[in-house]
């Protein structure tokens, strides 16, 4: 069983990064701490990211280049949010449940700066960051992104 987990893993990062047109090294892990609750996008119980969890004001950084979509907590469940997208790579990534956000819609970033902080906002049962990658309008599993 665990073989065949594996295989359907390596299978997922290859599908992944050949379909997407983007490379693993592309995108920056947005928080530390720990993976909790992983991709599952069409299950009976979706979950459109990956939520990562530590604690209390844990910085977070932009994944990627680009510009601030969206920045507040108008969207129902994910709280405080931000939402980053890259025009040109055709790659966008939202941030939920934050405590602070740091940036404003409309602000162009660089790769790896502090956008915000982690929190509970929104529907969240603990402190954690919920992240989700979108490329070229489908929601892909952050995962194949990023080989921490």
């Amino acid at each position: 069983m665990y073989y065949q987990y594996l295989i359907y893993c390596l299978f997922l990062v290859f599908l992944g990064c050949q379909s997407s047109g983007i490379e693993s090294s592309e995108l920056f892990w947005p928080a530390a701490g720990r993976v909790t609750q992983a991709f599952r996008p069409s299950t009976n119980k979706a979950h459109k990211g990956v939520d990562i969890a530590s604690s209390l004001g844990t910085k977070i950084y932009s994944a990627h280049e680009g510009r601030v979509v969206y920045a507040g907590q108008g969207f129902s469940g994910y709280g405080k949010m931000i939402l980053l997208e890259n025009k040109k790579r055709q790659v966008r990534t939202l941030y939920g449940h934050l405590s602070k956000i740091h940036v404003s819609a409309g602000q162009h970033l660089a790769k790896g700066i502090v956008i915000g902080e982690m929190g509970q906002t929104g529907r969240a049962s603990g402190v954690h960051l919920h992240y989700e990658v979108l490329v070229k309008n489908n929601l892909v599993d952050p995962l194949i992104f990023h080989k921490n």
